[in-house]
Parts: C-alpha cells; structure tokens; sequence
C-alpha cells in the first residue's frame, strides 16, 4: 500500500530531511497513487542532494515521463545512461517513455538493452511484449510472454496478454 508506505517515509524523513532513500521512497509512493506533483519534487530533493545517485535520477526521468514531458524525460534517462550503461532500469524506462510516445521500434530497442543487462527483468520482458503486439509481431510477443510466465508464473497481466495475443495470432 503506497499510502501506508508513505506514512514511513515521511517519518523517517522527519528525523532526517537529508535522507535520499527515502525521499526516493516517498517518490515512488507518491508516483504510485498519482500524486506527480509531488513526486517530482521529492525526486527533485533527492538529485539535488545527491547528484549521483542514479536511482534518484532515474525516479526522477520516471516521474517526468508520466508527467508527459517525454523530451525531457528521455534527457534525464540519456543522461544516466551516460553515467552508466549498464543501467537497466532506465533503458526500461526509457523504452515504457518511447512505447508511450508510439515509438515501437525504439521502445523495443530499449527493452532489448535492459534485457541485456538484466535478463531475468519480467517488467522489461513483457512489456517488449506489448510492444512487440503494437508491431503486429504476435510470434515475438508470445515468446515474450511465456518468458514473462517462466520467470513469475502467476503475472496476471502476462497471463492476460498471452491469451488475447493467441487469439489474434489465429
């Protein structure tokens, strides 16, 4: 529950304004209830008193791709991947910001470096995916989704996605 995770960090940050986990933290859980605004500043807080951390960064290119300033997102998200590229969560977030621009082809280019780096990441697996479906791929999109299912057997969404995307794969 993002609200009740909210109350914690809130408390820790109480007693120590400067903690960057947990305004990262309080970001994540503010993004997850929709709270944009405000997760942006807590994202904000925490690059600038760590200018370094990526996953700070990183919450913060997050937040500004779901705020629709895709430009700026990807920025954010070249920016870390400068810094390291090896990075996973953010060519995977980069490719969620591509994917929500309507640029496939990009999205799956992005997917394809997260997997890369990471190659057990279920998030990045099926939403290439879903990408791969937009292509009209069905073939690439199923092989995706069983990979998903291999990896979390019980992914709702993965399990949904299959189903339809056998169905329309005649």
């Amino acid at each position: 529950k993002p609200d009740d995770a909210l109350v914690y960090f809130r408390r820790a940050l109480a007693g120590d304004p400067r903690y960057v986990r947990a305004l990262c933290g309080a970001g994540n859980a503010l993004m997850d209830m929709g709270r944009l605004d405000e997760a942006r500043e807590q994202f904000q807080r925490a690059v600038r008193l760590a200018p370094d951390d990526l996953d700070a960064l990183n919450g913060l290119a997050t937040v500004t791709a779901r705020r629709n300033h895709f430009k700026e997102a990807l920025q954010l998200f070249a920016e870390i991947l400068e810094r390291d590229p090896t990075y996973a969560a953010a060519h995977m977030n980069m490719g969620n910001t591509y994917l929500t621009m309507g640029k496939v082809d990009d999205a799956i280019a992005a997917y394809r470096k997260a997997l890369e780096y990471d190659p057990n990441n279920p998030d990045a697996r099926y939403n290439m995916g879903v990408a791969e479906v937009m292509r009209g791929k069905f073939d690439q999109a199923v092989s995706c989704f069983q990979a998903v299912l291999c990896l979390k057997p019980n992914h709702r969404d993965a399990q949904r996605s299959l189903a339809a995307t056998l169905i329309k794969a005649g």
